[in-house]
């Protein structure tokens, strides 16, 4: 495991990251980060967030990434970090 992913399941076991940001539906495989939010999504919310491209946040591209098949960057690993579910949720 990488640096980048070990990072990046450290920050899905903060406790508002262990449910979908949309649905709130518990995570559990086929965890999605939509990367325009830098919010975690279960899999049935990303398609909704797949739709969108227009805008990059932190100098990431706007789209889905999968946090266990996608290779992530250092870069947008502190993305989600900087935003994760709680903060957009408030």
């Amino acid at each position: 495991m990488n640096p980048q992913q070990r990072a990046l399941l450290e920050v899905l076991q903060y406790p508002s990251n262990r449910t979908c940001a949309d649905c709130r539906a518990p995570l559990r495989d086929n965890v999605h980060c939509a990367m325009r939010f830098g919010v975690f999504v279960c899999i049935n919310c990303s398609a909704a967030h797949s739709q969108t491209r227009s805008w990059t946040l932190e100098g990431v591209n706007n789209h889905l990434k999968s946090v266990r098949n996608d290779k992530w960057s250092h870069r947008e690993v502190l993305a989600v970090q900087k935003m994760g579910n709680a903060k957009v949720r408030s």
